[in-house]
C-alpha cells in the first residue's frame, strides 16, 4: 500500500481530495477493487488469490463529526490536522475492508489488512523537520522495526494465515480486533457512509458492478 505522511495541507490536483486521503485510502481501495477479478481469475486451482492492504495508526483515529460527506470534510484546509488525516486515512481502510469481506469469498481472494508496524528507513516522514524530525529519528532508532522485520508480517499473512484470516486485521503476526468504533451502532452507520461515498468516487469504472461480480453466491 502506498503511504504519504504530509505535514502541510495539499490537494490532489486530479481529484480535489486532500493528498493523504487520496493516496493512503482512495487510490489504494481503487486499485484493490480493480485487482479483485484479476486475482480471482489467475489464482491456481483451489488456491485463493491474496490481497493485502497495510494499515498503521488506524486504531488511533477518530472520524471528525461534521455535517457533510466524510471524504469532503477531510479536504477542508482550514480544519486540516496532519496526524488526524493520516490516521483517518488508515482508519477508512479498516471500514472499507470490514465491508468488503462480505462481497468477496475467501475461496476466491483472501483480503487482509496487514500492519507492518513502525518501520524505519521508509522516508514516510520526509516532510517533517526540526524538533519533530529529531523526535521521529529517536523513536525510529529505539523502537522502529527494520524493513525486513516489517516485511515479515506480509510473509506471515501469505504463508501462515489462511482463509480463516479473510477480512481480518493482522498486526504483530496475529489477528487483532478492528478499531472499537467499528463494532458500535454508530460505527456501522459510518461504515455504510464511507462505503457509499467511496463507491460513488469509483463510479467511472463501474466499481459496484465489479463487486457484484465478486459477491459470493449462496
Amino acid at each position: 500500500m502506498p503511504g504519504v505522511g504530509n505535514v502541510k495541507f495539499e490537494v490532489n490536483s486530479s481529484t480535489g481530495h486532500e493528498e493523504m486521503i487520496q493516496v493512503n485510502y482512495l487510490s489504494t481501495m481503487f486499485l484493490a477493487i480493480l485487482l479483485l477479478p484479476v486475482l480471482k481469475q489467475r489464482a491456481p486451482p483451489n488456491v485463493p488469490g491474496r490481497l493485502f492492504v497495510s494499515s498503521g495508526l488506524a486504531l488511533l483515529a477518530k472520524i471528525p463529526e461534521r455535517n457533510q460527506a466524510i471524504l469532503t470534510s477531510l479536504g477542508e484546509g482550514d480544519k486540516f490536522d496532519p496526524m488526524t488525516n493520516y490516521s483517518v486515512s488508515k482508519h477508512l481502510s479498516h471500514m472499507f475492508i470490514y465491508q468488503l469481506q462480505d462481497w468477496v469469498s475467501a475461496e476466491d481472494v483472501v483480503v487482509n489488512l496487514v500492519d507492518p508496524g513502525y518501520v524505519k528507513g521508509t522516508n514516510l516522514q520526509r516532510q517533517v523537520t526540526g524538533i519533530g524530525a529529531a523526535i521521529l529519528w529517536l523513536l525510529g532508532a529505539t523502537t522502529a522495526r527494520k524493513v525486513e522485520h516489517g516485511a515479515s508480517t506480509y510473509l506471515d499473512a501469505t504463508i501462515s494465515k489462511g482463509k480463516e484470516s479473510h477480512g481480518c486485521y493482522l498486526a504483530d503476526w496475529r489477528v487483532r480486533p478492528f478499531a472499537p468504533l467499528l463494532y458500535t451502532p454508530h460505527g456501522k452507520q459510518l461504515i455504510e457512509q464511507v462505503w457509499r461515498e467511496t463507491l460513488d468516487e469509483f463510479d467511472f469504472v463501474s466499481a459496484r458492478d465489479i463487486l457484484n461480480s465478486m459477491k459470493s453466491k449462496e
